[in-house]
């Protein structure tokens, strides 16, 4: 089964502060061996820790530049959403053996992370995942119930005391590495019985730290997670309700505008444009044409009005703004033709009068000359 496990370890040497302000040195991280574990029902159990699985080329690589943390995070392992808020510092990438031991480069970045240190916070605990397999035997003359396998690890954490405690708390199937019970006492054998020795988890709930079994503790610390969660949902469904409460409020606010127009009044303004528009086609189109366009919208007759001065005009893309500029174009060309025919008209009238008198004057005055003699006789 895949379970995750919480190591002890220590600073090998002691920390180098750079220039910086980071804290460079190198560190015990875990060991090979068999590991004894509390279970969260309080009895413990042993792991063994093979130098073939934990010092296998993969594993090793997954200890390589992991995130380290103040403390294990409550979300149990760090993820790419979580590592922002959570990482402090990491290992380096020259993980090796040393005997028993695995030692790793660490640097420690975050200022409070470096005061912790040095005030105090130096033991580590390594986070990770592991395949354990059901398997007794004997390894190094102790005996094991389990064997961890494909080992991945995800974090180191500084921790105040790398036991049951903080780091406890991650999860409620985790254990975490315990000293190695006094086989003097029946009671401490490690026979996954239930853990007499009186070893109780720390809980710390608003600045006040509690004692309570192990599994009590995982409990509260999974429930607070959840408390969490339900706090930010609700969170977020009061801010959607609010922004759909502001669209019900200002829609309403519109809809009073609306009823307060007077409806009457835009009916009556809508219908003098309307025979406003007809007036100014009626001066371009035949009535006719006029009574075909009964029922048309202003649009239509805009363009019937344009197509009867100008047949071959494409306003299929045209905006409305340019078919009614165009309209009232069409319209004033064709009052001023009209207005050119019918001057026009009457120029020609009037020299048509001119000549008429001209022909009845030359015959009076050829009369006034035959009967005064003045009348030349024509002349063969």
């Amino acid at each position: 089964m895949k379970v995750t496990r919480y190591d002890r370890g220590r600073f090998k040497k002691k920390a180098v502060k750079t220039d910086e302000g980071f804290l460079r040195t190198d560190a015990i991280v875990t060991r090979t061996g068999v590991f004894y574990y509390r279970n969260p029902d309080g009895s413990t159990r042993r792991e063994l820790r093979h130098p073939d699985d934990i010092l296998a080329l993969d594993s090793i690589e997954s200890m390589k530049m992991i995130p380290i943390t103040n403390d294990h995070p409550l979300e149990g392992l760090v993820t790419a959403d979580t590592a922002k808020k959570l990482q402090v510092g990491s290992t380096g990438e020259n993980i090796r053996p040393d005997g028993n031991d695995v030692i790793a480069p660490i640097v420690v970045t975050d200022e409070t992370a470096v005061n912790d240190v040095e005030n105090g916070k130096q033991e580590l605990s390594l986070g990770y995942e592991l395949e354990l397999v059901d398997e007794q035997g004997n390894y190094d003359g102790e005996d094991y119930d389990f064997r961890q396998t494909n080992v991945k690890y995800n974090h180191l954490a500084i921790v105040d005391s790398a036991r049951a405690g903080s780091r406890a708390r991650i999860h409620m199937d985790s254990a975490e590495e315990i000293d190695k019970p006094d086989s003097n006492n029946d009671d401490d054998v490690p026979n996954n019985k239930p853990d007499k020795g009186g070893n109780m988890s720390k809980y710390r709930k608003d600045g006040i730290e509690y004692d309570a079994a192990q599994e009590v503790v995982n409990h509260i610390a999974t429930l607070d997670t959840k408390i969490a969660d339900l706090e930010q949902a609700n969170s977020d469904v009061k801010g959607e309700l609010d922004t759909i409460r502001a669209e019900r409020d200002s829609l309403k606010e519109e809809l009073d505008k609306l009823k307060e127009t007077n409806t009457d009044e835009a009916i009556a303004k809508a219908v003098a444009a309307r025979r406003d528009l007809e007036s100014k086609a009626s001066k371009v189109l035949s009535e006719d044409d006029m009574k075909d366009l009964i029922g048309k919208s202003d649009k239509e007759v805009q363009i019937a009005v344009i197509k009867s001065v100008s047949p071959d005009a494409n306003l299929d893309d045209e905006t409305d703004a340019y078919i009614s500029g165009r309209f009232d174009s069409a319209v004033e060309n064709s009052e001023s033709r009209k207005k050119n025919n019918a001057d026009n008209a009457q120029k020609v009238n009037q020299r048509g009068d001119d000549d008429d008198e001209d022909v009845v004057g030359k015959a009076r005055q050829d009369m006034i000359d035959d009967m005064t003699g003045k009348k030349k006789p024509d002349t063969e």
